[in-house]
């Protein structure tokens, strides 16, 4: 590291001649090397992969904003590994967001709040962890034109659309018995047994947030869980995502906005590599966005587009929708009883809390939510509603009267 460094502002502002020869006069050093990132809005250490940024407020521009964002640089890649297997990379994703505020690019792209600095790095992170998701490419660099122009023409479907993350999980099951896919237990047995997600998702690569805005994907565990509900018949196991399990009616793509900011991020990149190259590590937007968007190919997403849902809610498997009817049956037939003295007890539990928090509902529900939540936890029926630990205490802030 060089004995003496500069703020990013002193050195976006050297001539070329003056850059060169300050390189010249360090060694063998990075000209990113020179450089002191040590900024008003970044409140934390630059090096750490997740930043709290606290951008200028808008009435004052030396005046913080007393909100913090925290931003996330790294994720996962389909396949297994992190976009921080190769910290250059991340160093480049930092490096352009530290450069977009500071030069403030007069390309129609502003990082000037906390929300568009977050907005601007989810739009990067998506693009380079797809990117890496594509077959054999572990640089960004590599990507031919053709892997390119999908990734911007791509753009506008949701991420778990793109990399087929219904098809990964189904091929995932479909390799396991089910004694072998991943469940959690809890310890106490306060909480009941469900499908390990967070270590599936690890293994296969698979982004959390990503996942959960791609319905289809979530169909996929809640039909296995059906499968172990029934495999473990013996203990309270937990069916995830059950809303899936009928009519799904989900269109496949992003908002028009964010697709926008997608392409602005693109092409910020393309404008800072341009003028300041000898800082970035990687080319890891190898062509030009705008001639990809002039080809003759390229097609503006048409975001009023839905995905085909033909026969989604009739493919359930026969045992499996058995189970379900099962079920259905038995929350009337078995459990009525149980849930109406439930209900008598939840009542007089709320009124209860209420009058010791002197009348202040909000207060008095999350208490009753936190007392009645291991109801009947010893509960082992088959199809059971107990415990209910999912339980929602709700009640009217103009009446005093308890309600499911």
């Amino acid at each position: 590291m060089p004995s003496s460094q500069m703020s990013l502002t002193d050195y976006l502002s050297l001539s070329p001649k003056d850059k060169a020869s300050l390189n010249r006069d360090s060694g063998f050093i990075k000209p990113s090397d020179l450089i002191k990132h040590d900024y008003p809005w970044l409140c934390n250490d630059y090096k750490e992969n997740t930043w709290h940024v606290s951008m200028p407020s808008k009435e004052s521009e030396s005046k913080q904003s007393e909100n913090t964002t925290t931003i996330h640089f790294d994720a996962v890649v389909l396949g297994g590994g992190r976009i921080s297997d190769n910290p250059r990379i991340i160093d480049d994703m930092k490096l352009l967001v530290a450069v977009t505020i500071t030069a403030n690019f007069s390309i129609g792209i502003t990082l000037s709040s906390n929300s568009r600095v977050k907005a601007f790095v989810d739009s990067l992170k998506r693009y380079v962890s797809e990117g890496l998701s594509t077959p054999h490419i572990s640089n960004l660099e590599d990507l031919s034109y053709g892997e390119f122009f999908n990734l911007v023409q791509g753009g506008g479907n949701k991420l778990g659309y793109n990399l087929k993350y219904d098809e990964v999980l189904k091929d995932y099951f479909d390799g396991l018995e089910l004694h072998e896919v991943p469940i959690l237990r809890s310890k106490d047995k306060k909480q009941p047994t469900k499908i390990d997600t967070t270590k599936i998702f690890n293994e296969l690569g698979i982004n959390q947030y990503a996942f959960r805005e791609f319905t289809f994907a979530k169909r996929i565990v809640a039909l296995k869980s059906l499968e172990l509900e029934r495999f473990y018949s013996g203990e309270n196991f937990e069916v995830l995502y059950p809303e899936t399990l009928t009519e799904i009616n989900e269109k496949k793509m992003v908002h028009d906005k964010s697709y926008k900011d997608y392409m602005a991020t693109l092409r910020a990149y393309t404008y800072a590599k341009s003028v300041y190259r000898e800082l970035f590590n990687y080319n890891f937007i190898p062509f030009d966005v705008d001639k990809v968007c002039a080809a003759t190919e390229y097609e503006y997403p048409d975001f009023d587009e839905m995905v085909d849902l033909t026969e989604r809610t009739r493919d359930i498997p026969p045992m499996i929708f058995l189970d379900m009817m099962d079920a259905a049956a038995r929350f009337v037939l078995d459990y009525s009883d149980d849930l109406f003295e439930a209900e008598k007890h939840f009542c007089a539990i709320y009124k209860h809390e209420l009058n010791l928090v002197k009348g202040d509902s909000h207060e008095a529900g999350k208490r009753t939510n936190k007392l009645v939540s291991n109801y009947k936890a010893n509960d082992e029926r088959l199809h059971s509603p107990f415990p209910m630990s999912a339980y929602k205490h709700a009640q009217d802030s103009n009446r005093e009267s308890c309600t499911f």
